[in-house]
């Protein structure tokens, strides 16, 4: 389930924890020539931003001096940061800021030849402190999952609070719950 925006590269900043984005060309190829930088902020105070690339092909060149990806951990491009750098069909995957701003750092490169598809990436907002396990004898559970309407949040040894944040960040509900115990959302 995604409720968020669509987003093409552009030279910008943008706030989000949820959208779908894509190369220059969006739907279609990219262009020649060109260049350009963007970063993503995670809208949800201490949360990473993930990046999940469902497709990428861009211009295959052994050592990417042709048309490239490259992602940055953090706010900006700084060699430091450099993730990877990314051609041809190297899809770089799934990627998620480790950065103290929880930001990541895309920069595009075509040169002036050979275009093709771009990418496809699910941006999202990822909580570093979340629980990962979903045994519910150790973590947590939804179910169902995917849900239309109402779902149960069980809880095994773990209490805490529940809380479900919309595509912009706003809390739109919180409950606290106890170990062993079910909350209905």
């Amino acid at each position: 389930f995604v409720a968020g925006v669509t987003l093409a590269m552009s030279n910008s900043t943008q706030t989000v924890c949820s959208a779908v984005y894509y190369d220059p060309g969006g739907f279609g190829n990219y262009a020649d020539s060109l260049d350009y930088t963007q970063t993503f902020i995670p809208a949800v105070t201490n949360n990473k931003i993930k990046a999940d690339f469902s497709s990428f092909i861009l211009e295959d060149e052994p050592n990417c001096n042709y048309d490239y990806l490259r992602i940055y951990d953090g706010a900006t491009a700084l060699p430091a940061n450099l993730i990877g750098e990314y051609c041809g069909a190297n899809n770089p995957g799934i990627i998620t800021s480790t950065d103290v701003t929880g930001a990541l750092t895309f920069v595009f490169h075509s040169d002036e030849f050979v275009t093709d598809s771009g990418w496809v990436a699910l941006i999202s907002c990822v909580n570093p402190n979340a629980l990962n396990d979903i045994n519910p004898l150790n973590g947590i559970l939804l179910n169902p999952n995917p849900a239309k309407g109402t779902t149960g949040f069980y809880s095994g040894r773990n209490s805490g609070t529940v809380s479900v944040f919309d595509a912009t960040g706003r809390l739109i509900f919180s409950k606290p719950f106890l170990s062993n115990s079910k909350v209905e959302i």
